[in-house]
């Protein structure tokens, strides 16, 4: 099966991650993997040498009609069956490259809500590509009554697809963050991994109030912030810059903005927090589980949905720094709910996120959207079946309709 992705940079994110764990293991379940760049990022090595084949196509204006031919000719050089899209951007110039094709399907994962201005050139063109994908994949399943909200018809070829990541990769990935941070091989050591940037997901500020207590407590304990500063975020990061060093804690935290090999820290620290403001599953904290280490989240339902109810991970309420502090302490000082937090998550995150069972699900999905059964339908049995296969403890999946 040939199978083209489409994304819209190859810069590191929960999409591109997904898409890039995707290419390596692709094709031990016999699918062809290749890979349309709309522009550029730190992981296109990584896709250079996973994928079938990889194209950087670079925008030049949004939308690009010229982008779209090219695709359009991938499309055809490669013998693309199924064209996989992770963002509106990307769904606007598939669904140009496809027009009349009716043998290539289409399929969009919703990791949000398209909100319609993703083309400011084309306003709605996003929402209006989006809707016209031949099906929708839905890592989560908070997101469906969102989806309801803006208008999308949930119960019509829409499918519940757990994010899953690759556990090889995050051992591969681990660095000696302990020496480097100094905190030694018997030291605690505390991260937590999200880009810094402006109106994004990710709440640093919060974590950087609640520190001075934690490290009050647990003065050799140490705190790593692994994440990129984007366009805009200059400020945020500035800020809690400040905050440390104003409340005394600025030699015991760390930034790694300009080390980009120190991007994921997931193997590397004793306890992963994740604070958070809104958005989506950040997929470090799934990476987090599957390396067995002890979680601490915000209460936002996307991150309680991907910690089994909030039974595999500390948890606080987001904003509350005072909270996050105390829940953090209680992780620290106590070894055998650190052990029993990890092991549980470990046992979950396996059971319901890895990348076997991720392309597994993904697989039956692409062969029934390549070929409906006679209703119409796509899914309608075969993903239950697979899905029920791969995990008891997912709900089962398909259409949502069920």
């Amino acid at each position: 099966m040939n199978v083209l992705f489409v994304l819209s940079s190859t810069d590191h994110s929960g999409p591109v991650l997904q898409a890039l764990d995707v290419c390596r293991n692709s094709r031990r379940f016999g699918i062809r993997t290749s890979v349309a760049a709309l522009g550029g990022g730190d992981l296109e090595r990584e896709f250079e040498d996973s994928a079938a084949s990889f194209y950087r196509l670079d925008l030049e204006s949004n939308p690009d009609l010229n982008a779209a031919f090219k695709l359009r000719k991938i499309i055809s050089t490669e013998k693309v069956e199924i064209v996989h899209v992770f963002g509106a951007v990307e769904a606007v110039h598939a669904y140009l490259a496809t027009l009349r094709l009716k043998t290539v399907k289409t399929v969009m994962t919703f990791h949000s809500v398209p909100t319609g201005k993703e083309v400011p050139s084309l306003p709605v063109g996003s929402l209006f590509a989006a809707r016209r994908m031949d099906a929708g994949i839905v890592p989560r399943k908070s997101l469906f009554p969102e989806l309801r909200k803006a208008a999308f018809d949930t119960k019509s070829n829409f499918f519940l697809v757990p994010y899953g990541l690759d556990p090889d990769r995050i051992a591969k990935s681990v660095v000696d963050l302990k020496e480097l941070s100094g905190v030694g091989a018997k030291g605690l050591l505390m991260g937590m991994s999200a880009d810094f940037e402006w109106n994004g997901p990710a709440d640093h500020l919060t974590v950087c109030r609640a520190l001075p207590e934690v490290l009050r407590k647990y003065p050799k304990a140490r705190f790593i912030f692994s994440g990129n500063v984007r366009p805009g975020g200059e400020d945020i990061f500035d800020e809690c810059i400040e905050l440390c060093d104003e409340s005394g804690i600025g030699d015991k935290v760390f930034f790694t903005a300009d080390r980009p090999e120190i991007r994921s820290i997931a193997g590397s620290v004793d306890v992963f927090v994740y604070s958070a403001k809104g958005g989506s599953i950040d997929l470090d904290v799934i990476d987090a589980m599957l390396a067995g280490v002890p979680l601490v989240v915000s209460d936002l339902e996307p991150l309680i949905e991907v910690t089994n109810g909030g039974r595999c991970a500390g948890v606080f309420v987001r904003g509350d720094s005072d909270e996050l502090s105390d829940v953090m302490v209680t992780l620290l000082k106590n070894k055998r709910i650190r052990e029993k937090r990890a092991a549980d998550a470990m046992k979950y995150a396996k059971a319901n996120h890895s990348i076997d069972i991720h392309i597994g699900l993904m697989k039956t999905f692409y062969r029934d959207l390549a070929v409906p059964d006679v209703s119409g339908k796509i899914g309608s049995g075969a993903l239950k079946a697979a899905k029920k296969g791969a995990s008891d403890s997912l709900e089962e999946t398909g259409s949502e309709a069920g």
